[in-house]
């Protein structure tokens, strides 16, 4: 769900609901945040603020916010290139 501000005229963030049948853990919600906050700048063209950037993990009715956008790109990467390095078709 894209979150705007001015009547709908600027887009500031996002919210994303997760369901799953586990908690999910503070890294892969770090993850998936850190994706969507990475789509939202190179496939809409905007930037978003780490606040405005909310995923809710429904199973444990907790909800998270972007932290550490570095570390986790960081750790993104890596795990990217294990993923490349093990399917070299994907």
């Amino acid at each position: 769900m894209l979150l705007f501000e001015n009547g709908g005229a600027t887009q500031v963030g996002f919210l994303k609901f997760n369901f799953t049948k586990k908690a999910m853990t503070n890294m892969e919600a770090e993850h998936m945040l850190f994706a969507l906050r990475t789509f939202s700048l190179e496939e809409r063209g905007f930037e978003v603020n780490l606040n405005n950037c909310i995923l809710v993990d429904v199973f444990s009715e907790k909800f998270f916010k972007a932290a550490n956008i570095d570390l986790t790109k960081e750790s993104t990467s890596k795990l990217c290139r294990e993923i490349k390095e093990k399917w070299p078709l994907l």
